[in-house]
């Protein structure tokens, strides 16, 4: 499970203060590792207002600190009428599974940002698309987070030409969550000309806005594709720190292909276990496949023993795979036996 942090919002009825301006721009050098945990603390504490300080200090312990986020006292401190405090809250119960708990504390809130919220939360957990789309569809005339999530929703849709249109709309007014959908539709050529220079750019412009675990992992996988593999790590790594675990099973290939001494191969089956840990079961099929590998290169049976071990934690994610894996390890040390 993993949180990640939105930052603050900017609106006409909210006029922020420095330390508030200067806390949040903290967050994000932090979370890009540009200052360390102790300058964002003292950030924090220069906070004078009650309900800023607990919402940042909620994401220092659960970001800086690295408190889990199952831990009770920490919902106390989202507990304002402050609207940044409402929508990370509802996002905590949401990646806790509470999803009754997530909808009710957006549902009848009046500011426009909360109703778009709600609305994207409402497709989300597919509870009621129409319904999030009139939602939208009402705010997206003035507001560029709805033009924005809509883009978003008929990206996942497959819609990319209605899709870029609300981007691009969004993109105009700077809308940071338009950066990473249109730079992903840049990267595949979906509904505009294919162009990894202009689905970098905007990958950028989402990381430096705090989009890090998406927007790093698909930095990473530009950076493979141009062959520059240390780029590609670093921000592969940075995905995985942020839970994006697809980057877990990237990394594992990278370091796999690599494969120039041990210390690669212990990387490579460090990485594939972290993301066979996050349902990745594609993980399981490389980590049995690497230790058949290691068998027939050393004859030493715990690599098979070790191989059956990954086998049996698959069952739980694709029972279907597990078979076929438990069936490649028999054929591997058939064929080993009989040489």
């Amino acid at each position: 499970m993993s949180v990640e942090y939105i930052g603050i919002f900017e609106r006409e009825d909210k006029v922020l203060t420095g330390p508030i301006i200067d806390a949040n721009n903290a967050f994000r050098k932090y979370l890009i590792k540009e200052i360390d945990k102790k300058s964002l603390k003292l950030s924090i504490d220069k906070v004078k207002n009650i309900e800023y300080k607990d919402y940042f200090t909620f994401y220092f312990l659960v970001l800086a600190t690295k408190v889990d986020i199952r831990d009770k006292e920490l919902i106390s401190l989202l507990d304002s009428n402050l609207l940044e405090s409402k929508v990370a809250l509802s996002m905590l119960y949401e990646n806790l599974k509470l999803y009754n708990k997530s909808i009710k504390i957006l549902e009848n809130e009046t500011h426009e940002i909360a109703k778009i919220n709600y609305a994207w939360l409402l497709i989300r957990l597919k509870r009621d698309i129409n319904k999030g789309k009139e939602i939208l569809l009402k705010y997206s005339e003035n507001n560029s987070l709805a033009k924005a999530v809509l883009g978003i929703i008929y990206s996942d849709e497959k819609k990319y030409i209605i899709a870029n249109s609300y981007l691009f709309e969004a993109l105009k007014n700077s809308e940071p969550l338009s950066y990473y959908s249109l730079g992903m539709n840049y990267y595949y050529g979906r509904g505009v000309e294919k162009n990894i220079e202009k689905a970098k750019e905007l990958m950028f412009r989402a990381r430096d806005i705090g989009d890090y675990s998406k927007a790093s992992y698909a930095l990473g996988l530009i950076f493979n594709d141009s062959n520059n593999i240390v780029e590609s790590i670093r921000f592969l790594k940075e995905a995985v720190n942020f839970g994006e675990y697809k980057a877990a099973y990237k990394l594992g290939k990278i370091y796999l292909d690599i494969f120039e001494d041990q210390e690669d191969v212990e990387l490579a089956i460090k990485y594939f276990e972290l993301a066979s840990e996050n349902k990745i079961s594609r993980a399981f099929y490389q980590l049995v496949k690497l230790h058949i590998a290691l068998y027939n290169m050393s004859k030493d049976k715990q690599y098979i023993v070790k191989a059956f071990e990954y086998v049996e934690r698959c069952k739980a994610t694709d029972s279907k795979l597990s078979d076929e894996l438990s069936k490649l390890i028999n054929r591997a040390t058939s064929i080993s036996d009989s040489d």
